[in-house]
């Protein structure tokens, strides 16, 4: 997963541990893997590695999700280094789990919104890519990135 020399890449995983730990390339935070704890999965994940290292980005990502590197470093390059909050659209304005990139300040933000975040509701209002955009909206209003996974985005985006 560490193809890149200024890129770390980690895989999180709920699992019944008692305080989260890092196996190799695999994050493992206590709870159940399910789909309604992802929320709280990416939020320890944060927590986890903003405490062990500087980092100015998050990427949150798919498992299926496949990314070419120097793509996303010259967007990221391109960016605002504060207040970015990017991916793709979703209809709601939110940005698609496929990709949701964003600046330490917006994540920080995040951490510090989590009860907006962890909100209950019905159908998609859990999905941790919604509720980060209702926990971030409207003072972090999203950036159309685009997609990372071709070397020719222009042959499916407008």
């Amino acid at each position: 997963m560490h193809t890149h020399p200024t890129i770390d890449a980690f895989f999180v995983e709920s699992h019944p541990v008692i305080v989260p730990r890092l196996d190799g390339d695999v994050l493992r935070v206590p709870g159940k893997e399910m789909f309604s704890t992802i929320r709280h999965k990416t939020l320890r994940g944060i927590e986890y590695f903003f405490g062990k290292q500087h980092y100015t980005h998050v990427v949150r990502t798919n498992l299926s999700s496949f990314w070419i590197y120097s793509r996303l470093l010259e967007r990221l390059l391109q960016s605002p280094t504060t207040n970015l909050y990017a991916g793709i659209f979703l209809k709601d304005r939110s940005i698609s789990g496929a990709g949701i990139c964003m600046t330490r300040d917006v994540a920080e933000k995040l951490l510090h919104r989590r009860s907006i975040v962890f909100q209950r509701g019905d159908g998609y209002y859990e999905w941790d890519d919604v509720s980060f955009g209702r926990a971030l909206l409207p003072d972090t209003p999203p950036t159309h990135f685009g997609r990372f996974d071709l070397h020719d985005p222009s042959t499916v985006e407008a």
